[in-house]
């Protein structure tokens, strides 16, 4: 498939990049940020808190993340409920963390 490189109507603001790129790539772009954002989030956290806070606190940021990406059609609403889940998991770790 060709692509016409020249073309700089898509290219107006940021968004539409975005957009552009998570259509070129069927769907992968929104998912691929939220996955970085999640491992970068987790192996910072890491460093300076416990491994439940830093899965639990890396979680609510990616899921934060995922609604933005969501209201502007990044990413679909299967990614938002697995997010959710993510955060459930990440806060029962806590509540029967053994200190």
């Amino acid at each position: 498939m060709a692509y016409n490189l020249t073309n700089l109507t898509e290219g107006g603001t940021l968004l539409s990049v975005f957009q552009v790129a998570n259509e070129v790539t069927t769907g992968w772009f929104g998912k691929m940020i939220l996955l970085a954002t999640f491992v970068i989030a987790l192996i910072s956290l890491m460093q300076v808190s416990e491994k439940k806070m830093a899965f639990a606190t890396a979680s609510f940021v990616t899921f934060i993340i995922s609604i933005i990406l969501r209201t502007t059609g990044l990413v679909t609403e299967d990614y938002l409920i697995l997010l959710i889940l993510t955060m459930l998991v990440g806060s029962i770790a806590l509540l029967y963390a053994s200190d």
